[in-house]
């Protein structure tokens, strides 16, 4: 048997139906406190969940369109012809907020797309280092 991990969500809306089951077989809550409140809080409880994950899902959306302008810049700076290193790429972008990891990760999405062949070059020391070019 596999075990499931419950989310808030779902235990809020456990809490509900119980709470529901409680009151229909006459459960005496503690003075203060009534079934109303108590669900109503439930549901509050998953509208904020509700909230944050929409907030969450638009920063996602805000951060893609951004790692996709810095993927076409990368791409844009690429030569059909010669290999590029990822310092000669950062080099050519010119832009002090843009690092290699940045520049790294690019270039494997573009590889994955297709769109940028991997090569390899040997630098002034025998190193071997990987080299992107446009397809």
């Amino acid at each position: 048997m596999t075990s499931k991990t419950i989310t808030k969500r779902e235990q809020y809306n456990i809490l509900t139906e119980v709470l529901g089951f409680a009151q229909a077989n006459g459960y005496t809550l503690p003075e203060g406190v009534t079934y109303d409140t108590l669900t109503d809080f439930c549901a509050h409880e998953v509208e904020l969940l509700d909230s944050k994950a929409a907030s969450a899902k638009e920063r996602a959306a805000k951060k893609r369109e951004e790692g996709d302008t810095l993927r076409e810049t990368v791409y844009s700076v690429l030569s059909d012809t010669e290999a590029m290193t990822i310092d000669a790429i950062v080099s050519a972008i010119n832009d002090p907020t843009v690092t290699r990891n940045m520049v790294t990760s690019r270039l494997g999405q573009l590889a994955k797309a297709d769109r940028v062949e991997k090569d390899s070059v040997t630098t002034d020391d025998k190193r071997k280092i990987a080299a992107y070019r446009r397809k």
